[in-house]
């Protein structure tokens, strides 16, 4: 618990002598307050940061302020699999509706490969992912399994990924139910032996795609 210190000071202190005869009295002597402070969390990321990334990220329509999202960072030193699975998993339990997920790269930290099958972003989500730093984030499915399926009523935005080595049956790179918005990323090398070799979207869903190099993907 952080606490703030006050001090107020009054006219000097009298010897013992004046204030009998002034009669001063304890009440007039000024003391220390102390007053408890609210604690706080501190941001994953500063405002800086989030109106670096909403200018970068312009096409994700984001919110004006940070604090209208629930904020999860992963720094390079966590870039991981199961790092990014918790993130998605936390997501899905923010307090204010809309998650961010920020994953700092630098020029030698800037990958995960999928050990474990295909990222899964639960029904009801509204989650962004973006990546910050010198480098994209590229989650690379090693031709193991699809990267990234995201179920039906969910919003996903991604910003500054690289998607590559999926292999699904549909949707190799991507296979969307929901609502996917694509800026600044790059789906390469993925395959599908049937539809859409980098992204497979269902009938009548939203898919929206700026400043995106999709080459490379392969289906039957």
């Amino acid at each position: 618990m952080s606490t703030r210190f006050q001090r107020f000071f009054g006219a000097p202190r009298q010897d013992n002598q004046q204030c009998k005869q002034t009669k001063c009295g304890t009440a007039n002597l000024r003391r220390l307050r102390i007053e408890s402070l609210e604690s706080r969390e501190m941001l994953a990321i500063s405002a800086v940061e989030f109106e670096s990334i909403r200018m970068s990220y312009s096409h994700l329509e984001f919110g004006s302020d940070v604090e209208l999202y629930n904020v999860i960072e992963i720094t390079a030193d966590e870039l991981s699999e199961e790092r990014l699975r918790t993130a998605i998993l936390e997501a899905g339990n923010g307090e204010n509706g809309r998650s961010l997920i920020v994953a700092r790269t630098t020029e030698t930290e800037n990958t995960i490969t999928l050990n474990n099958g295909e990222l899964f972003i639960n029904s009801y989500y509204n989650v962004t992912i973006v990546s910050l730093g010198n480098a994209p984030l590229t989650i690379d499915a090693n031709h193991r399994s699809r990267v990234l399926s995201i179920a039906e009523n969910t919003y996903v935005s991604l910003g500054g990924l690289t998607i590559t080595g999926g292999y699904a049956e549909d949707g190799g790179g991507i296979y969307s139910q929901g609502s996917l918005h694509l800026a600044h990323c790059t789906i390469a090398g993925n395959r599908a032996e049937n539809s859409g070799g980098g992204i497979y979207s269902s009938p009548g869903r939203w898919t929206g795609v700026q400043s995106c190099v999709i080459s490379g993907n392969t289906a039957s």
